[in-house]
């Protein structure tokens, strides 16, 4: 027979935790910043052309960073007015 000790278990307050680190001037050791893209604001500033590429609306660069591939067009069928499969495949048999 082993007798465990009970392990510990941390809590803690993340704002008030977050708060004492910058306190203490440890932020840049322990403070995680995630840089992202906001895709969606930076689309709005884009034109698309007609060969696929992209053109800044504001500097008339072209950005080789992003190309645009066209889908496949889709078949809707609509059956007694409320039935959409939305598949584009149609079956035999």
């Amino acid at each position: 027979m082993i007798l465990k000790k009970p392990k510990s278990v941390w809590k803690y307050d993340e704002q008030k935790l977050f708060d004492w680190v910058t306190d203490n001037g440890l932020g840049s050791d322990y403070i995680k910043v995630k840089r992202s893209l906001d895709w969606a604001d930076l689309k709005k500033r884009f034109t698309e052309l007609a060969d696929g590429k992209i053109v800044d609306k504001e500097t008339g660069e072209i950005c080789d960073a992003v190309t645009i591939e066209q889908s496949e067009p889709v078949f809707d069928v609509t059956i007694n007015g409320g039935f959409n499969d939305g598949d584009s495949s149609m079956e035999n048999g």
